[in-house]
């Protein structure tokens, strides 16, 4: 389990007795959870107004770090590609005298970093040094991000093209110069896709399409499983005309002139980006870890700094205080929380049974909606998984939510439908988002899918769950189910479908995005295995059709989206899913 609590409460006779009494009742008694010391220094107080005006602060810079050090994890995460379960071996973080540690045992082990943010500075300045550094991460992360990207995808866009059908697919390694009639001046050699099943008629027809064709010329050159790349030479001024003809019998003329420098060019420049992604692909990783470990430990500090002004706004001067780190017992959580809500209870009788169902407003505890307790209290998630949640119409109640709070994104492609609601649930990391704002405001045509997908995907989330209101075109799915998607056919007609669209503001370069898969399998049987376990009725796959709507489909519709296989159909899959891939 990766939730931890890091709790401080006011000492008793000495600190240490204060650290005994919490570990005795929580840990040697009841086995509730494994207890660490958190050691704070003595930092400079300030006056009250200081440390009022930095609590609210110090909240808005946690949330902000804690985003980057995940979008940092979530962005290694894509860059090692097939070694991505490797991942976690490669989150460390740097302790003193430059020790690497994994993050439970950084956290679990914590000390102050004296040198990097000394204890004679101001709180003040302390979290200015902090942000600044994440800032300029986030800024650097950006400018590696957008170059590293820009020779990847070019790089996959061209190596697309070495494959697929022949419709499509470069041709430059599947022809050969005796192919060609070359440096004629009457005579050129087409290239034509024939399929399979039209073999015959293409050798019966050819030379029949248009006068000038020279007979017995054509000749097949590669076939795959569906069509074959056929040669046919005629002369020049009749080109045309063969063109228009052939694609009328459904025989498709590839776009092709046979240039051996254009040829050893485009080999080259895809020999130059895999080197150049080879390059760059090394320091990068280097660079990644180097700054998480930079933007985790600053968070982990941060932490730190709220515990220490909380402390002293809570329970006064001198400061007298004992920070705790406890990592609950998965089955013990409940339990854990009753107890120590009754050692504490004195502390402050009005919040015995802290929730997150009451708002607080305390001027200068920064609580807004979390839960509030007798004593202080900070969650810390070191999961690195952050999900995103896309909900539709009926699904927009934020109270599933712990420790919520409202995050505005601005984006390249403009707003997103609503303001993203971060906070945890069940302590995993998660970003809510009302795809038609709630109140359900936006027509599924309207809804400014791409601006979404960037927000989410800038606030580092690694997954994304999304639920959809669906129709039914299987009488085997009942109202109630639930259907796990696997795959989509798309009827949408006027929404933008990617990133890559040429615009100023867009990312470089055109990309092809395979889609033979385009819902996660390994997310999809984790929600199946819970499906079961809860008891929920569900269907393990299905194919959703997505129309433009906004009206529904005509029974005609539905008719023939049946015979295409469909067993769902709604409005909003497509392109959401398409983009985030």
């Amino acid at each position: 389990m990766a939730e931890y609590w890091l709790i401080s409460a006011p000492g008793e006779k000495t600190c240490a007795q204060t650290w005994e009494t919490l570990n005795n009742v929580t840990s040697r008694q009841n086995n509730l959870s494994t207890n660490y010391r958190f050691p704070i220094p003595d930092l400079k107080v300030g006056t009250l107004d200081q440390l009022v005006g930095l609590s609210d602060d110090l909240g808005k810079l946690d949330s902000y770090v804690e985003s980057i050090t995940r979008k940092i994890a979530g962005y290694l995460g894509e860059v090692l590609e097939e070694q991505k379960d490797k991942l976690a071996e490669n989150l460390l973080a740097n302790g003193c005298k430059s020790r690497k540690f994994d993050l439970a045992t950084y956290i679990t082990r914590y000390q102050w970093e004296l040198a990097k943010y000394p204890i004679k500075q101001s709180l003040r300045s302390i979290a200015d040094t902090i942000s600044k550094l994440v800032s300029q991460i986030d800024t650097d992360l950006k400018m590696k991000a957008t170059a590293y990207n820009n020779i990847k995808s070019s790089l996959q866009s061209m190596e697309r093209k070495q494959t697929g059908s022949l419709l499509t697919r470069n041709l430059e390694d599947l022809v050969k110069k005796e192919n060609f009639v070359l440096d004629s001046e009457y005579l050129t050699t087409l290239v034509v896709v024939v399929p399979k099943a039209s073999y015959s008629e293409w050798q019966t027809a050819y030379e029949k399409l248009t006068d000038m064709v020279v007979p017995r010329s054509s000749q097949l050159i590669y076939e795959d499983n569906e069509n074959g790349l056929f040669t046919v030479t005629l002369f020049q001024k009749i080109a045309k005309d063969f063109k228009d003809r052939a694609r009328e019998h459904k025989f498709i003329v590839r776009e092709f002139e046979y240039n051996e420098e254009k040829l050893a060019a485009g080999k080259n420049e895809i020999s130059k980006l895999a080197s150049d992604k080879k390059k760059q692909f090394g320091p990068l990783v280097r660079w990644l870890k180097v700054n998480f470990s930079e933007a985790f430990t600053a968070w982990i500090h941060v932490k730190a700094l709220r515990v220490f002004v909380e402390s002293v706004l809570r329970y006064g001067l001198p400061v007298n205080f004992q920070a705790m780190l406890l990592h609950p017992n998965k089955k013990s959580i409940k339990k854990l929380r009753e107890v120590i809500n009754q050692l504490y209870s004195h502390l402050d009788t009005s919040a015995g049974q802290g929730s997150a169902d009451v708002a607080m407003d305390i001027p200068g505890l920064a609580l807004g909606q979390q839960e509030y307790y007798p004593y202080v209290y900070y969650k810390i998630n070191i999961d690195m998984i952050t999900i995103g949640i896309i909900v539709g119409s009926g699904l927009d109640d934020p109270d599933i939510l712990e420790n919520r709070k409202e995050i505005v994104v601005t984006t390249p492609f403009g707003n997103t439908s609503d303001a993203l609601i971060e906070g945890t649930i069940k302590g995993v990391a998660c970003v809510l988002l009302a795809r038609h704002g709630r109140g359900s405001t936006i027509t599924p045509t309207n809804v400014n899918y791409r601006a979404n997908i960037w927000a989410l995907k800038d606030r580092g989330c690694t997954h994304l769950i999304v639920s959809t209101a669906c129709g039914s075109l299987d009488e085997n799915i009942h109202p109630g189910d639930i259907v796990f998607l696997d795959q989509f056919i798309d009827r949408t007609t006027k929404r933008p479908n990617t990133f890559y669209d040429g615009a100023p503001n867009s990312p470089n370069g055109v990309c092809h995005v395979p889609m033979h898969t385009p819902f996660c399998p390994s997310t999809t049987k984790i929600l199946i295995d819970s499906a079961v376990e809860l008891g929920v009725k569900h269907h393990v796959s299905g194919t959703v059709i997505t129309n433009e709507g906004p009206r529904f489909s005509t029974r005609g519709e539905s008719k023939l989206f049946r015979t295409w296989g469909a067993h769902v159909i709604n409005m909003t899959s497509v392109p959401e899913v398409t983009i985030f891939i």
